[in-house]
Parts: structure tokens; sequence; C-alpha cells
């Protein structure tokens, strides 16, 4: 939770209303076991999670535009 008068720019504070209008429990929930027991890095689980829900566009770290989402890659167990 991000209290809005210390979020930043407006543009923040728009990202986070419209994460904030998507994001359930059940979803947080599955992000953080694809993170906590599937081993993935976080910031694949996030990015494929925003794209799935069109709140970032799909492409690549290159700025390519893949023909669908790439797998997240997983960590190695600590």
């Amino acid at each position: 939770m991000v209290n809005r008068n210390r979020a930043g720019s407006e543009g923040v504070v728009r990202a986070l209303d419209r994460l904030n209008a998507v994001l359930t429990t059940a979803d947080l929930a599955q992000l953080n076991e694809q993170v906590d027991s599937w081993r993935r890095l976080p910031e694949d689980v996030a990015r494929n999670y925003l794209v799935r829900k069109g709140l970032l566009a799909n492409r690549r770290h290159d700025g390519s535009r893949p023909s669908g989402l790439q797998p997240a890659e997983r960590r190695p167990p600590s």
C-alpha cells in the first residue's frame, strides 16, 4: 500500500490506481507462490502478470515483441 501523497508523480498514482483496480488477493497469493515455491524471478512474474492484465506492453528487454509470453526463468535454489 502506498500513500497517495507519497506516491510521487501523478503518473505513479495513475499506474498504482490501475494496478489496484485489477490486483486481487488470489492474484497476489498466486504471484507469491510462483516466486516462493516455483523459484521464478520476481521481475519475470511481475512482468508476466502486468502484461496479462493489459497494464504493460508485451515487450522483451531489447524492445522487440515476442510472439507469445516467454516462461519465467527459474531462480537457482538458495
